[in-house]
């Protein structure tokens, strides 16, 4: 497994919700 393709994505995800919760 890649794990760091992996935590990235997972990263991406989480960055992207926490913009969306930055901009509500």
């Amino acid at each position: 497994m890649e794990l760091e393709g992996v935590i990235e994505s997972n990263w991406n995800e989480i960055t992207d919700n926490f913009d969306d919760m930055n901009l509500k």
